[in-house]
């Protein structure tokens, strides 16, 4: 027997040996009528269930992944099988080559510059926002409408409400839907005319003109509980006469609900399809201990026959630091407390980044909307500066029922960006931003420290959740959709590790003195 956890390496290699939850799925595939959704938890091998589920397969058959990455490594398993592994995108954007000609062109900033143009004709704007927050909010608004398939010909309730969840005063609200409707008009004539497409056209316009796509007897789709209703929509579209469709994924991680995905997805997909929901219970990722603290949430959680016991731990700040070794994992829900340990890493000579270009880049943003708009250009006047801003952006929400969500968010980046500014070796803000870049990147480096939305579908032997007293996070007027996908974080950060998990709590102000 293998030593545990298996690398994969070596789990690549074992032989397949199914256990009854996956004897259920394989028999159904075979024997079975209609479509499955797996209820698979964290570590349960639904890639090897997906390959082995291939194999049993007559006639042609796909399999959808959300991103290059995913659908590199399930090619990288259905070797030697007839399945087409694609991406919900790029199976949409052949659907727009057969509809509109081989020189269709994906441009990612298709929709920021229509927005910015709509904002530039604008002489004055709604409340305070400056004319590159209106072109965001526009650019945001219709990717929800995108997103979510909601009316795009027509003012509607849905558009309305959408609306006000970004702070648009009620009176202005109809111009900002007619920006939008104007936007989604031009949007689809610029793709029929210039063959220009976003990577949001890719989903939505072959559902909303309806077009033809290449169709399959068996349609596999990975991480269902992450699809938004466009990507639902599109991803029907691929059944043939009389094929059946199989979606695997974990109620349980869904935590995209900020980006479109929808949130109940999994059980819609159920409900819509009326699927035969079979489970796939079996954690092989995670020794006992830690799979005890994720039953919590997912009660149904199993460990696997032969695993160890592992070990859950709690260390202080500073004995965090003196455990560390490389190929750790350090997640936080939030941003700042990742900041401040990286610089602290680094200090010590220990190769390390935070993930996420993304982030790193929102803190950039940040920091130069910050210098325009209280006229800030030195490093010693930034903290007033933030303050200045900071102020503005509470009284700007005070009143809103989600006014202490949006002011954490905002609080972290601050944060992040202070401790930046402590410890920052240049002398003007732009070479602040020069550090902040090389902070956050997606290289590989000795010890990773990574939010917890970006470690989803991460493992390593050891992980240290940095800050768990914020797990869940919460704050006021919380919706129930909102508190679940805090708990679903909880749950992604205990499972993904392999064999040891530290608890480290924030240090208070007399620990850090």
């Amino acid at each position: 027997m293998p030593a545990w956890p298996p690398s994969s390496t070596v789990r690549a290699k074992m032989p397949f040996k199914p256990s009854a939850y996956q004897t259920a799925i394989l028999n159904f595939v075979v024997a079975g009528r209609g479509d499955i959704v797996v209820n698979a938890v964290a570590g349960s091998g639904k890639t090897t269930t997906l390959v082995e589920a291939a194999k049993l397969v007559r006639g042609t058959c796909a399999a959808f992944a959300f991103n290059r990455n995913a659908v590199a490594n399930l090619k990288a398993k259905f070797v030697g099988t007839a399945v087409e592994v694609k991406t919900i995108n790029g199976y949409g954007h052949s659907a727009l080559i057969r509809e509109l000609g081989p020189t269709v062109t994906p441009q990612a900033d298709k929709y920021t510059k229509m927005a910015r143009a709509i904002a530039d004709e604008k002489v004055a704007f709604p409340g305070d926002l400056t004319r590159n927050d209106y072109a965001k909010m526009l650019e945001s608004v219709l990717a929800t409408v995108m997103s979510s398939l909601l009316p795009h010909d027509a003012p509607s309730a849905e558009l309305y409400a959408v609306i006000a969840e970004h702070d648009v005063p009620a009176d202005y609200a109809s111009v900002v839907v007619t920006e939008v409707l104007r936007m989604a008009d031009f949007g689809q004539r610029i793709a029929r005319q210039q063959h220009v497409v976003s990577f949001d056209d890719q989903i939505w316009l072959p559902v909303i003109w309806n077009l033809p796509t290449r169709k399959y007897d068996f349609t596999m789709v990975d991480e269902a509980q992450d699809l938004s209703k466009a990507k639902f929509a599109l991803v029907q579209k691929a059944r043939s006469r009389g094929g059946r469709m199989m979606f695997v994924g974990d109620p349980h991680q869904a935590i995209y609900g900020f980006a479109g995905a929808d949130y109940r997805s999994f059980a819609n997909i159920a409900a819509t399809l009326d699927a035969t929901e079979l489970p796939l219970s079996i954690c092989y990722r995670c020794p006992k201990s830690v799979i005890e603290l994720a039953k919590r949430h997912v009660p149904h959680l199993e460990a696997a026959p032969n695993a160890p016991e592992g070990n859950v731990a709690m260390l202080t700040y500073n004995d965090m630091f003196r455990n560390v070794r490389e190929g750790d994992l350090i997640l936080c829900r939030m941003t700042a407390p990742l900041v401040r340990a990286c610089l602290t890493l680094i200090g010590q000579r220990i190769s390390a980044r935070v993930r996420g270009k993304d982030i790193g880049k929102g803190l950039i943003k940040t920091i130069r909307d910050i210098a325009r708009r209280e006229r800030c250009s030195t490093m010693q006047n930034f903290p007033a500066a933030m303050d200045r801003y900071a102020a503005k952006i509470a009284e700007k929400y005070a009143g809103h029922d989600d006014a202490e969500k949006k002011l954490a968010a905002v609080r972290d980046q601050l944060d992040a960006i202070t401790v930046v500014w402590e410890q920052c070796s240049g002398t003007t803000l732009e070479a602040m931003c020069a550090e902040i870049d090389e902070l956050f990147s997606d290289a590989r480096a000795s010890v990773e420290l990574s939010t917890i939305h970006k470690a989803k579908g991460d493992e390593e032997l050891r992980v240290f959740i940095l800050a768990p007293e914020r797990l869940p996070l919460t704050w006021n007027n919380q919706t129930e959709d909102e508190y679940t996908q805090e708990l679903n974080l909880e749950y992604v950060a205990y499972t993904r590790a392999m064999d040891t998990l530290f608890f480290v709590p924030l240090p208070t102000q007399d620990e850090e003195n």
